[in-house]
């Protein structure tokens, strides 16, 4: 029977690390002994576009700090290219950051602020001007080059900031939730032009947010992290389809836990009774060992159909239909248990209203058997 695995952390080999923390722990406060950061090891090659996601204060942001040079850890090491640069200074690292708030100097035009860290760097004359001229053709502000900060919406302010980091040619660009305070609309546009930038540029980039949908549409790998630790590394499909954890498969997009009776277990696969049904699922590697376990159905891995004939194990009632466009978002109640259901693009008589009967049915090869919370 093939085994299906969970991808955690995946070492590259050292030809092609280019970026390597190895045991990171930060404590701010020694008396009481609690890590910020504790224990963690990641591997980031050349070129990977790689987010750290997580809630707030998982140690995300101070493993983005410990990059770039702002915090010194208390414990383990942070190499470039294979050379150690724990110790060195943020001035002396081939890195650029793009911060929350734009940072931009108020008084200075936008070529003077993308200009700024070239100056402070000894660049100066044709190669200066030259590759300020690029920053702002890649970034589109040939137009704003004199206008000042307040003159330009959000959205060009944090073209302006990328375009400041970009100028300096870093090996890595390291960017802490540059898109938090710009509209819903906006974000997604900056979301392309960033992953589109760091593709052209072949720039090494770590992103930081706490938002699910951004981690999934930008990344290469996504790192989810919980309490200073790593919980898991791997693709946006492979951290959605097949967490680690149920903390993961909670955190990442929305989620049905199901208990179920295992009646066969395989490496890779089990079969087992929910609903009524009697299926074959994927499952984690830990399910062997668990006293306990859990299946996670994502929303849209149910089917719905209007329930017609006597109410079965799978009937559950719709207590909210909410229409959101291109889906339909159903919170239903089965057995006393709330579930989440989701029905891409139904055509408008196919749209069931509250208070009514369906059948559910699981697409099993959508579901992942997990170690549950009491294993």
């Amino acid at each position: 029977m093939t085994q299906t695995t969970t991808t955690t952390t995946v070492p590259a080999s050292a030809d092609e690390t280019h970026l390597r923390l190895e045991n990171l722990v930060k404590v701010y406060d020694r008396s009481s002994g609690q890590r910020a950061v504790d224990q963690v090891s990641l591997d980031i090659r050349a070129g990977e576009f790689v987010t750290l996601l997580g809630p707030s204060g998982c140690g995300k942001t101070t493993i983005l700090r410990t990059i770039a040079g702002f915090e010194e850890p208390t414990s383990g090491q942070v190499l470039l290219g294979g050379k150690n640069l724990t110790r060195t200074p943020p001035n002396r690292r081939p890195v650029s950051m793009v911060f929350q708030s734009y940072a931009l100097f108020p008084h200075m035009t936008v070529k003077e602020n993308v200009a700024y860290g070239l100056k402070a760097s000894g660049v100066k004359g044709r190669e200066m001007k030259q590759r300020v001229e690029d920053a702002l053709a890649l970034m589109h502000l040939g137009a704003y080059e004199d206008r000042a900060p307040s003159q330009l919406s959000g959205g060009q302010q944090q073209r302006v900031a990328l375009a400041r980091a970009m100028v300096m040619q870093p090996e890595v660009m390291l960017f802490d939730e540059p898109l938090s305070n710009l509209d819903a609309a906006l974000r997604e546009q900056m979301r392309l032009d960033i992953r589109r930038l760091q593709r052209q540029l072949g720039t090494t980039a770590v992103y930081v947010t706490h938002d699910q949908a951004e981690a999934m549409a930008m990344s290469d790998r996504v790192v989810v992290l919980n309490g200073g630790r790593v919980e898991q590394v791997g693709t946006p499909a492979e951290i959605y389809r097949r967490p680690a954890s149920n903390f993961v498969a909670g955190f990442v997009g929305r989620a049905n836990f199901l208990n179920v009776q295992v009646t066969q277990w395989d490496e890779g696969r089990a079969e087992v009774l929910v609903m009524g049904q009697r299926l074959q699922v994927p499952t984690h590697l830990g399910v062997g060992s668990a006293r306990h376990v859990e299946l996670l159905v994502r929303p849209e891995s149910f089917r719905l159909s209007p329930e017609t004939g006597e109410p079965g194990p799978a009937t559950a009632e719709v207590t909210s239909t909410v229409f959101m466009g291109d889906r339909v978002e159903y919170e239903l109640d089965w057995q006393s248990q709330p579930l989440h259901a989701t029905v891409m693009d139904p055509a408008e008589e196919q749209i069931l209203p509250e208070g009514s009967q369906v059948s559910l049915q699981i697409m099993a090869s959508r579901a992942w058997l997990l170690p549950g919370f009491a294993s």
